[in-house]
């Protein structure tokens, strides 16, 4: 038999590698998937599922627009996006996490459930007073192994020039703190009010750059990450 495969048909489920020798065909989920994954990465086995935790629910808000943004550009990409949006998901205040309360809120194993469906996640907040907004910290408190691994980025706004970089950068020490993998790249948002149009589209050019990069920056490491995840569960 050839070492590599010569061709191949079908589509996922049910692509079939064609090895040299016809008898020899073989299926998805063998043992030669990994060698065939990590001989061409850009063929995946399922498509990687990203969840987008919107952590702004204030009146007049403004970093719901870049979420959207993501939101859209990812899913070009061919991935599988949720939208968490905590205005729409609110979760009551902290009195024991995940795993340890007697008495777990529905909507907060709701929550759980989705973020455990998540290859990789991203957090998206407003800068308030130098720090992240409480109602997204007040959610990552609930929860540990729904993080656990999984690489995320951070996405943060302001109305001033800085675009959210305290913010930024505390939310990569907690993300690190919860046993992620954070994104070094961050995508900062200044002067968020003029930055997009009505349609949510990016009309700032510093910013499409910005976001350019911490896209394709954020893929390689989700990607990564979810191919050496899968590669470990495969070889059990």
């Amino acid at each position: 038999m050839s070492q590599y495969p010569v061709g191949i048909s079908g589509h996922h489920p049910s692509i079939i590698i064609r090895y040299n020798t016809p008898a020899e065909n073989i299926f998805f989920g063998s043992r030669h998937t990994i060698a065939f994954t990590l001989k061409y990465p850009s063929l995946k086995l399922k498509t990687m599922k990203v969840a987008i935790l919107l952590g702004s629910i204030r009146k007049g808000r403004q970093s719901h627009k870049i979420a959207h943004y993501l939101q859209n550009k990812l899913q070009e990409k061919g991935l599988t996006v949720d939208l968490i949006d905590l205005l729409e998901n609110p979760l009551p205040m902290l009195e024991e996490r995940v795993g340890m309360h007697p008495a777990l809120p529905e909507e907060v194993q709701l929550l759980s459930n989705r973020l455990h469906a998540a290859d990789a996640l991203i957090f998206v907040t407003p800068e308030y007073h130098g720090s992240f907004s409480g109602v997204l910290k007040n959610t990552l408190d609930y929860f540990n192994s729904e993080f656990t691994k999984k690489p995320v980025g951070v996405v943060t706004v302001s109305a001033g020039k800085m675009g959210g970089i305290n913010a930024a950068n505390q939310l990569q020490q907690v993300i690190l703190s919860i046993g992620a993998f954070a994104l070094p790249t961050k995508l900062l948002v200044p002067e968020v009010y003029g930055a997009f149009n009505d349609s949510f589209e990016l009309t700032s050019e510093y910013t499409i750059k910005s976001a350019n990069k911490f896209i394709a920056d954020y893929c390689w490491l989700a990607e990564a990450i979810y191919q050496k995840k899968h590669q470990l569960s495969s070889s059990l």
